[in-house]
């Protein structure tokens, strides 16, 4: 709930989409937009303990901004000088792609996401030595806690080492997450500035009803 609640602002801006590409050259529309969403993503690529769904809502609203009419503009381009007899085949193959891409994508990241979860781990659990006096300080704060709620000192013992071991892989975990949105960021911005120059002038909707 809380991500849909952050998600559905960007259904504000979707209906602006055709207007603006129809009167601006595509190119510019997707240089622009990855730019913005690449923006986007560094916004949140500096999670923290304490971030939550009120800390999204702004880089969400940045990116629905121009998620829309980019992807509308990626469609255009890819369409533009097709004649109507290859309308067909030319949406089967874009969507097929489009799916493959977004799968790739998508297990790429995962991947990413674990991996940078390890080598986080390993960073924190460096620094998280029983010979450590902050280490040792929260220790006894965790076993006297738990020794309060179970009564049993092994077992609270047992319980704070644990609850140590999941504050470590939770931060690890955020550190990850923050990691894969810079990548995507860069990667947008690496994409389109490889891929942006190759495309040839695209009329605007405006200019082919003319």
């Amino acid at each position: 709930m809380q991500v849909s609640s952050a998600l559905i602002w960007g259904s504000l801006v979707n209906p602006l989409a055709g207007k603006i590409l129809g009167q601006v050259e595509t190119r510019l529309v997707l240089g622009v937009g990855t730019s913005i969403f690449a923006i986007s993503c560094f916004m949140n690529s500096m999670l923290d303990y304490y971030v939550a769904r009120d800390q999204f809502i702004g880089s969400q609203l940045v990116r629905a901004s121009v998620q829309a009419i980019t992807g509308a503009a990626i469609s255009y381009a890819a369409t533009e000088n097709l004649k109507k007899e290859q309308a067909n085949d030319a949406s089967a193959i874009f969507n097929l792609i489009r799916s493959t891409a977004g799968t790739m994508a998508g297990a790429g990241i995962a991947t990413l996401i674990t991996k940078r979860e390890q080598y986080h781990s390993t960073i924190i659990v460096d620094s998280v030595s029983i010979y450590n006096h902050p280490t040792q300080a929260r220790l006894q704060q965790l076993n006297e806690f738990f020794t309060s709620k179970l009564g049993d000192p092994h077992a609270a013992q047992s319980q704070a080492v644990q609850s140590i071991a999941q504050t470590v892989r939770q931060q690890a975990y955020i550190i990850a997450y923050s990691d894969a949105f810079y990548f995507i960021g860069m990667a947008a911005i690496v994409g389109a500035t490889i891929a942006i120059p190759f495309f040839t002038k695209i009329k605007k909707p405006a200019d082919i009803a003319k």
